[in-house]
């Protein structure tokens, strides 16, 4: 009976020893994360090398030992939704494996990433740090954001002739329709109309007029001035802004990106 209950003890001992060893070890990386010591935190965490920026709000008392897995492994919570998830070596010396949370990410970034389905459920720091690099999806994404964009402001195919010219050199005046297939408004100073006309005596030039406002799912009319019996001869959009102004504005993700591009490109 002795034996077994020193046996029991000496359990509970080394049990509460292990505990102890990864309690002081998350303190210290914990410590290490919020002041972002990027050196100390790599070699600790050979793993988050791709990564150079780190931050934690740290509240040792919310910090949680999970119970030990059958391979050594051991979930530890680090509060304010960070964990780690940390092992023992040969030598006794604690590492870890992979964390949740403690990659520091600029806003715009995060925001991205959720918006368009980066961060599924289970995904760790380390991948999702190696997502948002993957300058693959940033291009695929900008490519089909205009590919898609470039049909929201559809110039319909005829004219309204608002004034007709009496002699060949009077002013004529035609008017286009602008319609928005979206279901946001289009800001008229983002856009230009532009005109390519016919002149008998010119040949061809192209003019532009100014955009309108254009609210969801609705038209507007762009009015364009030419000299006697010129002709229109094709009219388009083109926008004022750059790809990251237009994506920055207009971009609304639906979540299913991330997953859209892998599947293109065979889940590479």
């Amino acid at each position: 009976m002795y034996l077994l209950m020193i046996v029991a003890l000496a359990m509970l001992a080394s049990c509460s020893s292990g505990t102890d060893d990864r309690l002081e070890f998350a303190k210290k990386f914990g410590k290490l994360v919020s002041e972002n010591k990027v050196d100390s935190i790599h070699a600790l965490y050979p793993a988050s090398e791709v990564c150079d920026s780190f931050a934690l709000s740290l509240n040792e008392d919310e910090i949680a030992i999970g119970n030990q897995n059958d391979d050594g492994t051991c979930l530890v919570s680090l509060g304010n939704g960070a964990d780690i998830t940390v092992k023992k070596g040969a030598d006794n010396a604690y590492s870890i494996i992979s964390s949740h949370g403690v990659f520091a990410f600029p806003k715009e970034i995060i925001e991205l990433a959720q918006g368009t389905g980066m961060t599924e459920e289970g995904i760790d720091d380390v991948e999702l740090a190696k997502r948002v690099a993957d300058d693959g999806f940033k291009s695929w994404l900008i490519g089909k954001f205009k590919k898609d964009f470039a049909r929201v402001l559809v110039v319909k195919d005829k004219a309204k002739t608002i004034k007709e010219p009496e002699h060949s050199l009077d002013e004529a005046i035609y008017g286009y329709t602008i319609e928005n297939t979206s279901d946001q408004t289009i800001a008229g100073k983002d856009y230009v109309v532009v005109f390519n006309v016919y002149d008998m005596r010119m040949g061809n030039y192209n003019t532009t007029e100014n955009g309108k406002d254009v609210a969801p799912k609705s038209t507007v009319q762009i009015l364009v001035p030419v000299v006697g019996y010129s002709d229109v001869e094709k009219a388009y959009v083109k926008f004022n802004l750059t790809d990251d102004q237009l994506i920055e504005k207009y971009f609304k993700p639906t979540g299913s990106e991330y997953i859209n591009y892998k599947k293109e490109n065979n889940n590479k």
